[in-house]
């Protein structure tokens, strides 16, 4: 069976703002400063001067650094989500999910994802568009891959994946928003094994495992 993979990514232009170049540039500009200083350090001024751009341009289309630091969220594209290959166990595919998602904590992108939670803590409107932008889509694009799993009888029939992908985020991501650092291998694995593996398998009743009711004939 061929592999699949969930993707998705967010961009955001807003119809006002200058060449896309020009976009690209503010907004790189944009996280590095953010991530460099901070939220509450963050200027326009420092933004200019990192992009290269006129604070007159900059204005134009992001009159606040609060409207940047949202615009920077909509613009971060997440890693893919795999569904593993078929032939594997549940305990290795769901590793496989879970490393995917903590990827997300590591390098440049979990530095700028520490730096926007940060933000979402001294600005509402920045809280909401990460939970737009980044969180929700995160949960999708889990609860998608769980999905996939369900539907090929390798995680219980009666799992409610949009909750499975909110426990697996929150024991990922949200770990690694709360200490700094991203889950090491070992921890991760013993969450899977431990925790996840046991919720997820399919019941066994009688000797038989739950799965989806045939179709007629």
């Amino acid at each position: 069976m061929k592999e699949k993979t969930v993707r998705y990514s967010t961009v955001m232009i807003s119809s006002s703002a200058p060449r896309p170049q020009r976009v690209r540039a503010v907004l790189e500009a944009t996280a590095t400063v953010l991530v460099e200083y901070g939220y509450a350090a963050l200027t326009v001024d420092r933004i200019a001067t990192q992009a290269q751009a006129s604070k007159a341009t900059i204005y134009k289309s992001w009159p606040t650094k609060t409207d940047l630091v949202c615009a920077v969220a909509a613009s971060t594209s997440i890693v893919s989500v795999p569904c593993p290959a078929l032939g594997i166990d549940l305990n290795e595919a769901l590793i496989e999910v879970a490393e995917a998602v903590r990827s997300v904590t590591t390098g440049t992108n979990g530095r700028l994802l520490l730096a926007l939670h940060e933000a979402s803590r001294a600005d509402l409107r920045i809280a909401e568009a990460v939970d737009q932008y980044l969180v929700i889509p995160q949960r999708e694009a889990i609860s998608s891959t769980l999905e996939i799993l369900r539907t090929q009888s390798r995680i219980g029939v009666d799992i409610d994946t949009g909750l499975a992908a909110r426990v697996v985020a929150s024991l990922v991501i949200d770990r690694a928003l709360a200490s700094g650092e991203p889950v090491r291998d070992d921890e991760l694995h013993r969450i899977i094994a431990q925790w996840i593996v046991p919720v997820l398998s399919p019941q066994v009743v009688d000797g038989r495992t739950l799965g989806p009711t045939a179709d007629p004939g």
